[in-house]
């Protein structure tokens, strides 16, 4: 395939699995493109990419609670010193 086909494929690819409606939809999907070798690699870089976005979702989600806990201690740590 040319550059140009794989990227309309990849966008077009993108857009009907962000728009399944239904798991059902969504494997629909999938299989079919399992079944052509140039729509696999497309689906592989897909699930790269949203293995990478859920671990950054969770790095993200982990810093939060970390300085929401900072915050937290800070606050009582300054009620502890002007009830001294």
């Amino acid at each position: 395939m040319q550059l140009a086909t794989v990227a309309v494929c990849v966008v077009l690819y993108c857009t009907l699995l962000a728009q399944a409606q239904s798991d059902a939809d969504r494997q629909k999907i999938v299989k079919q493109m399992e079944s052509d070798a140039e729509l696999l690699s497309i689906l592989h870089q897909l699930q790269e990419t949203d293995k990478e976005d859920i671990v950054h979702e969770e790095r993200e989600r982990r810093q939060a609670a970390r300085k929401s806990r900072v915050e937290m201690d800070l606050d009582a740590m300054d009620t502890d010193d002007a009830g001294v």
